[in-house]
């Protein structure tokens, strides 16, 4: 699922606004995150047994404009 929301690119053109209503809270608060400019989303998806992926989304304007898997 993590890889079809980058894929095809779902959340491109979404506002910071619609994120959080559908995503809920970033795992990492975004005033302290690249100076407000991404959120990143902790996923059940894991790699091995231990790492998790992220959802890592790059904001300009309030409106997504990139989207990227992250392990932790």
């Amino acid at each position: 699922m993590l890889d079809d929301i980058i894929n095809n690119k779902i959340l491109i053109g979404r506002s910071k606004k619609e994120l959080l209503e559908n995503l809920g809270q970033p795992f990492v608060k975004e005033e302290g995150f690249y100076n407000g400019k991404a959120m990143q989303f902790r996923t059940s998806e894991k790699s091995g047994e231990y790492l998790h992926w992220y959802l890592f989304i790059e904001l300009k304007n309030d409106t997504v404009v990139y989207t990227q898997k992250s392990l932790d």
